[in-house]
């Protein structure tokens, strides 16, 4: 009898002490929580029933810097065995030599980059050695189109990367043999960091909405944020959490993971499916023949801690 009342009293106490940490700092509890392996995971790789046979991958990630934390992200970027690999902006935090040695284990010829603010003072030594003209371009991988622009230079409707945009979107999405557009950039346009996100550049969502651009790839934020799929003017348009059948607006990810650090997420907006500032790693894109992509945010641990899908209708 006195063993059961020394446990409920040691029960009694935990229950007040996670409350009392609650109300003084929710992120903390999450974060203890998550730690030790019960924080609510949203969305698992069994909730997903597409057949991954055949799929090609696709890795993306920013924010990286030269740390150990980094060369692990890399390296298992790399394990992955990508066939096109994006890097988000804010690569080395140091030089462009330093960052061509740090990655000189990975193939050049996969690799497409858009930078960051700390990239820029060596740009005309990043669009050399990854053979670019200039900051905004696109390219097709079989039926993926991908398009970026420099979040670093001006993108109004009166600026060249705004045209370039538009004209590229509207050519994307009248090609027959692209059924996907992947848009990627720097600076994100929606986050749980900053309270209104970057709202300038709500002028290339309306661009992107326009021409159906499926998915928005981002970095800046040093974490992990997926939303659900949402307009112009922050409508949510399906409140799924894992799949998606043709959705309607853009899904956007942050994937801001690479290494350099961790950022507090301050706000916890409806749209987000999940916010993580816990883990580095990688986003890994599966494309497959039936018209679908399913993504998988890969941490450095091997754990995947986000699966999410969206499929076309054939």
């Amino acid at each position: 009898m006195k063993n059961k009342k020394v446990v409920f009293i040691i029960i009694i106490v935990f229950i007040i002490l996670l409350t009392a940490t609650y109300f003084q700092n929710p992120k903390l509890l999450d974060r203890a929580l998550y730690r030790v392996g019960i924080q609510e995971q949203v969305c698992f790789s069994e909730n997903i029933v597409s057949n991954l046979e055949g799929a090609k991958n696709i890795a993306a990630v920013g924010d990286i810097a030269l740390t150990k934390n980094s060369l692990d992200t890399l390296q298992s970027l790399n394990s992955a065995d990508p066939e096109i690999i994006l890097f988000l902006g804010d690569l080395s935090y140091t030089t462009a030599d330093e960052w061509i040695e740090f990655t000189n284990f990975l193939e050049k010829e996969k690799i497409f980059v858009t930078l960051g603010d700390d990239d820029l003072p060596y740009e005309e030594e990043f669009l050399e050695y990854y053979n670019l003209e200039n900051l905004f371009y696109s390219f097709d991988f079989e039926n993926v189109h991908f398009v970026t622009v420099s979040t670093e230079k001006p993108y109004s409707k009166e600026s060249k990367q705004y045209d370039f945009l538009r004209n590229d979107l509207a050519n994307a999405s009248l090609d027959e043999n692209i059924d996907w557009i992947i848009f990627w950039l720097h600076k994100p346009l929606y986050t749980g960091y900053w309270p209104n996100g970057h709202t300038d550049l709500i002028v290339l969502h309306e661009l992107l909405e326009q021409y159906d651009v499926d998915l928005v790839l981002q970095g800046n934020v040093h974490a992990y944020e997926r939303s659900k799929p949402m307009t112009s003017d922050g409508i949510v348009m399906d409140h799924s959490k894992c799949s998606y059948t043709d959705p309607k607006g853009q899904i956007f990810v942050t994937v801001g993971t690479g290494g350099h650090s961790h950022m507090d997420i301050k706000n916890k907006f409806g749209w987000f499916v999940i916010q993580n500032n816990n883990d580095f790693g990688f986003l890994n894109l599966k494309v497959l023949n039936d018209r679908t992509i399913v993504g998988e945010f890969i941490a450095n641990s091997g754990k995947i801690v986000d699966t999410f899908e969206i499929k076309k209708n054939v």
